[in-house]
């Protein structure tokens, strides 16, 4: 369970006003325009049968911090309940339970709510599925755009970087790691941004993961070289991160990467040789009837895709032995 520690580490020292003013902490059930209530929060519940059932504490202290800096802007969607067993609570809570336990962690008094009626269970429960699982994320360069867009807030823009990153983790409900990592992907070139695009193709569309990594080599051009080679060749992160290295070493660049010794190369060779083998003793070691039963129905096509595959990787694994021969010819 978060503590007031915790929420102290992630709430931003600047100071934002509430869109809508709280009643008195002493008052009941509050009327408001557009069809909107206050409600206690203490005399409201969650529903125990909603869809989601998990929710991260992080994500929740850095929410509650939100909310108590700029109020809450979404009402939740409830119900009226008289339960004879519980005799304590007057509403139930059909959308928004993270918005009620964000109230009850930073100790707002009253939940902002709209009363919804479904006529039995089944249907709250069909509210809730498409409530939580009907929105769709914004694309990350619109959060990008975004972010940079709210730096220039009066209150904000005179705060050094990291302090306005850290003020911004309240507007997004997210951690800073999460902004920074977004505003990040405005250094990309250009075209590694269109490739961002939610209106491409998954399959071409950049990963995240990719993109922000891409935004941590200064020189743009080098970024594209290095983005373009990743999409030819299906790299990985991890895979683009050695080419670049490589890209480095060769031409002299300097692409922000840490300089690495030796050790630093052998070790994840050792892993990749530890890897290698424990995957090829998993069908090694199979029994010979499983190990026929995964080819039993695979088309021809699929088993010269597979075949070319395995020369492949042999070639390559001489290759790698010639250049470790090599080497140690090198060193006597």
């Amino acid at each position: 369970m978060e503590t007031a520690a915790s929420l102290t580490l992630v709430k931003s020292s600047v100071p934002l006003k509430r869109t809508l003013d709280l009643p008195n902490s002493e008052a009941g059930e509050v009327a408001i325009p557009d069809g909107q209530f206050w409600v206690r929060v203490d005399e409201t519940r969650a529903d125990s049968e909603q869809p989601r059932q998990w929710f991260d504490p992080t994500e929740m202290a850095i929410f509650a911090a939100g909310l108590s800096e700029y109020g809450q802007m979404n009402p939740a969607w409830i119900r009226r309940i008289a339960d004879p067993n519980d005799l304590k609570h007057k509403y139930e809570i059909i959308d928004g339970e993270r918005r009620w336990r964000a109230c009850k962690l930073n100790g707002t008094s009253h939940l902002l709510a709209v009363f919804k009626r479904p006529k039995d269970k089944m249907e709250q429960f069909q509210q809730q599925v498409i409530a939580n699982f009907g929105r769709a994320d914004h694309p990350p360069l619109e959060i990008a755009r975004s972010i940079e867009k709210l730096r220039q807030m009066p209150e904000l823009a005179n705060l050094a970087y990291s302090a306005q990153m850290q003020a911004l983790t309240s507007v997004f409900c997210q951690s800073v790691t999460w902004v920074l990592y977004h505003h990040s992907l405005l250094k990309l070139h250009p075209k590694i941004q269109n490739r961002l695009d939610p209106a491409i193709p998954k399959k071409q569309r950049m990963k995240m993961v990719m993109a922000v990594y891409l935004a941590t080599i200064d020189n743009q051009a080098t970024q594209l070289r290095i983005a373009d080679k990743a999409v030819t060749a299906q790299m990985s992160v991890k895979q683009a991160r050695n080419y670049a290295r490589i890209l480095a070493s060769q031409e002299g660049v300097s692409i922000g990467l840490s300089r690495r010794t030796p050790t630093d190369d052998f070790r994840p060779f050792m892993t990749f040789l530890r890897r290698w083998r424990e995957d090829s003793e998993l069908y090694l070691t199979m029994p010979q009837g499983s190990f026929e039963a995964m080819f039993r129905y695979r088309e021809s096509s699929e088993i010269d895709e597979i075949l070319k595959a395995m020369k492949a990787r042999i070639s390559e694994a001489t290759r790698l032995e010639s250049r470790i021969k090599a080497a140690i010819k090198r060193r006597q």
